[in-house]
């Protein structure tokens, strides 16, 4: 029954967040949000929009991968970042790499054409802990589309396990799911789909 209790707070907590245009809650509400829009060209390869927000204070870096091939599309690196991690990122040749203060309200990155082989997108997250930096995967996310397609993740951090995921395909809102780890797979056929939780290719 706690069990129950917790994913209907969580699920009125989610739905005031993606529900409501313009509703806005401060970094310290333990919220994070990665939205992925996009659509498919006629070569079948991706173009995608991928926004950040509200992350915690102690956050130093976000890196957006795509996958399988772990290409780092866009690495943001706040400037107290230590030099031996800045170092490791560079070493991962990033094709856009902007160190800057971090605005942890918002983060806007346009036009990343990925390929139909490399359809996974993974948002890492670098903070500090002490003196030291660690690394968590924020959200795993698997495209297949043949038209407009977007998905977007929240998560309550250090109080919930998992995430939601809620999408669209076509301006037409398929059902969400909380998915425990935030991994998923957004599935698009016209204006009919659906999102799976964890590696699940679609059929």
């Amino acid at each position: 029954m706690r069990s129950r209790v917790v994913w209907i707070l969580f699920f009125c907590l989610v739905a005031g967040v993606t529900g409501q245009a313009g509703t806005i809650f401060a970094a310290d509400d333990g919220l994070m949000k990665v939205s992925i829009t996009g659509y498919t060209e006629k070569t079948g390869d991706y173009l995608m929009d991928i926004t950040t927000e509200w992350f915690p204070e102690d956050t130093r870096a976000i890196l957006i991968y795509s996958e399988p091939s772990h290409t780092l599309r866009y690495a943001l690196v706040d400037l107290s970042l230590p030099i031996p991690e800045l170092n490791k990122i560079q070493a991962e040749k990033p094709e856009i790499l902007d160190i800057t203060n971090i605005d942890l309200e918002y983060m806007d990155l346009n036009g990343i054409l990925t390929p139909v082989y490399d359809n996974g997108i993974v948002v890492e997250r670098l903070f500090e802990v002490g003196k030291k930096i660690g690394a968590e995967t924020l959200s795993e996310t698997w495209i297949e589309a043949d038209g407009d397609f977007s998905i977007v993740m929240v998560k309550n951090e250090g109080k919930i396990p998992g995430c939601y995921m809620q999408g669209q395909c076509n301006d037409h809102p398929i059902e969400g799911h909380w998915c425990v780890p935030c991994i998923s797979v957004l599935c698009c056929y016209g204006d009919i789909g659906y999102i799976v939780c964890g590696m699940i290719l679609c059929p």
